[in-house]
Parts: C-alpha cells; structure tokens; sequence
C-alpha cells in the first residue's frame, strides 16, 4: 500500500460508481498504539456495512463489495507502516484503492454516489517538489512534500557516475597514461609542453563526459516523473550544477541552488535546504493568485459566493477554486434540475458542497489551491476565479 501522490488523487476524483465507499483513519506510528488501528479500521468497516444496506443492499452483497477492504485487516505489512498517520480506503463496484496518508485525517465513513476527496485536500496543500543532488560519482533524485522525502530508482539503464561513463568509454586508462608520462623523471624537453596540452585534453573530455552522464540523467528523471509542473531544486558543488543545468530539459528547476557535495550531505539536510528555497516562492505565487482574484472580480469573472460558485461548477466553468480544507457547509446540489439547497447544519441526505465544488472543479481541469481559512478571499469557505 503506498502513500497517496497528487496525480493519484485526481484520479479518485474521475472515478468511483455508485455506491462509492470513502474510509478515512487516523494511525500511530510504530511503538504509540497501533495495536488499535485494525480495531478502529474493523469498527469502520461495520459502519460502511450498515450504510450500504440502509442504501437498500443485502448485507451480504455489502460485505462481498467490502472483502478487498477486510483483508487488509490480515495483511501485516499495511499495519506495520511506520513513518505516515492515516489511512485512506475507496471502494466500489469493481474499483478497490487503500493508501497511507502523510497526515492524521479524521475518523470519516462517507457512502455516496462518488468518492469523498475534500478530506485528502491537505495533499494538495503540501507542496510536491523535486530534489535532484548532482555530482560527478552519483546523482539521485528524492521526491518530497513539506512533511515527506523520499528517494525515486531511476531507470536501471542509466549510469549515474562519470567516471564509470569514461571507463566504458576506455578513456580513464589513456588519461593516466598521458599523467605518467608527462610526470615521469625521463621527460624529453618537449614533455613539460606535452603534460599541459595532455592536462588541457584531459579537462576538456571530462567536461565532455560529465555532459554526456548528465543528459543521460536527465532524460532517466523525465521517464520517472513524466510531464510535470512540479518544480525541482538542483543541489551540488559549483563545478557540476551549472553543468547539469545546461543539459538539463526539465521544466520548472528553480534558479536558487543547494551548494555543497552531496555525496556526504543527508537526504533530511536536501529536504530542510529545498524547503528554505521554496517557501518564498511559494508565497509568492499564493500573493500572486490573489491579485489574479481581485482582477477578474473587477472583471466580473470571480466570485465569492459560495451559491454563485456552486452553479459556475457545474458548468465546468471554475478555473481557479481557494478552498479551504477544516470547512463544511451542508446542502444538496442537483446538476439536472440546476438547484442547490444550503442548510445550516447537516440533514439526511445531504453532503458536504465544498467537497462537491472540489470534485467538480477536479473533474473539470480546474486547478484547487489549498489555504488557510484567511487567505480564501473573501469571507467565505471558497472562491473562484471562472473561465468566462
């Protein structure tokens, strides 16, 4: 079971059927507790058996949909995780996805005609980047939020260290040859002369070498990630990176650098250093996403209301959505009927409209920024910047 990645909750938000089971649970880490997780998991479980046959399935119907789910409770591996605090379960007709959360969500059972995704919202709110730390024996990529780090394999076809690029290339051995000669006590007048041309070729190939090691790199990290707009910090002594990033073809590399040799330097060091570089940047594209509100709220081409928001996102017509994740309010939307029912606290039958707005907004490439309550502008839960 793997911890949930971005990409993977914008596909939750594209399937499900009903019914669509969401369970949502809080876990301990290793050593405080985690005895209790599979009970809490299996009293869940019970919780989503009931609401399924007061939905008007036979139990035994509802606990055959559910098995995917009960065998987790006997697989040791998913309850010996002991690095993440949560637990994310989807289930449906033919559909089964369990992940582990980097967060603590709520304890949360939803059966609906789709999958609950607004409790997986603190996702998109911890920012996804790259490290790539560079140097001549070894580059490896760690892929990070703000609270995770991890290393990625790249391809096994791509060689990560120059100088075993030289050997392959039966260039290191003639590079030592020309060292001895130039340095040894027989030299001819001419040697001196000869040792600095032989110093000069011998830089120059290694450049040429540290070139060819990189692209190979480079192109390695974009079959791993795919296309991405997800930004990536080089790290690395200033005699590689500048290298690296003249090859490189990846989008989106920040123009700050971590410098150092990263062949000694801790993959938590990369990550706090990376953090450092991106926080900045990051508020600066929040401020920059509220002046683009403000703009088209002049424009009349934003809103703030949540019922104004509600009806642009059934047009598919939200291109930007500020949400904020600890909120709820309570309705009912009819996308048929083109009618939305606000309540002031939750009744039977209703769900949470943000979560709907969220979904919607996802399901129709619309982008969701994730803030706190007082960065959604406005005075509202949500907001939105429309496409026309």
């Amino acid at each position: 079971m793997d911890t949930i990645t971005h990409a993977q909750l914008r596909a939750l938000a594209e399937s499900g059927a009903p019914p669509s089971v969401s369970i949502f649970l809080p876990t301990h880490r290793k050593g405080s507790g985690e005895r209790q997780d599979p009970i809490e998991f299996k009293n869940l479980l019970r919780v989503a058996e009931n609401r399924l046959a007061e939905g008007g399935m036979r139990p035994t119907e509802a606990h055959d949909m559910l098995k995917p789910a009960w065998d987790l409770l006997d697989d040791p591996i998913v309850w010996s995780k002991a690095s993440t605090d949560g637990m994310a379960v989807f289930v449906a007709p033919t559909i089964f996805h369990a992940y582990h959360l980097p967060f603590a969500p709520e304890p949360l059972v939803q059966v609906n005609d789709r999958f609950h995704v607004k409790a997986l919202l603190p996702i998109l709110a911890d920012r996804e980047f790259y490290v790539v730390a560079v140097s001549k024996h070894d580059t490896h990529l760690l892929r990070c939020t703000r609270t995770t780090c991890e290393r990625v394999s790249l391809p096994e076809d791509v060689e990560t260290n120059v100088e075993k690029v030289r050997d392959d290339k039966g260039e290191h051995s003639t590079d030592t040859t020309r060292h001895a000669g130039g340095l040894g006590g027989n030299a001819g007048p001419g040697s001196a002369g000869e040792f600095h041309g032989g110093g000069m070729e011998v830089e120059r190939r290694l450049s040429e070498d540290m070139r060819f090691t990189f692209r190979q790199v480079d192109e390695g990290i974009r079959r791993t990630v795919g296309s991405t707009d997800t930004p990536f910090v080089l790290a690395g002594d200033i005699h590689v990176t500048p290298v690296f990033r003249e090859v490189s073809k990846l989008k989106n590399i920040v123009e700050e650098t971590i410098r150092g040799n990263q062949d000694v330097a801790s993959d938590g060091s990369l990550h706090d250093r990376a953090l450092e570089i991106l926080e900045p940047f990051w508020h600066k594209e929040l401020d920059a996403e509220k002046e683009t509100f403000g703009t088209a709220l002049a424009q009349g081409k934003a809103t703030r209301d949540l019922k104004d928001v509600l009806a642009a996102a059934m047009d598919g017509r939200v291109n930007t959505l500020f949400v904020a994740p600890g909120a709820h309010r309570w309705g009912r939307v009819d996308e048929e009927k083109r009618y939305v029912e606000l309540h002031d606290a939750e009744s039977p039958g209703d769900e949470d409209v943000l979560d709907w707005a969220t979904l919607r907004t996802l399901q129709t490439s619309g982008r969701v920024l994730v803030v706190e309550p007082d960065a959604v502008p406005g005075d509202g839960p949500l907001a939105a910047v429309l496409r026309y």
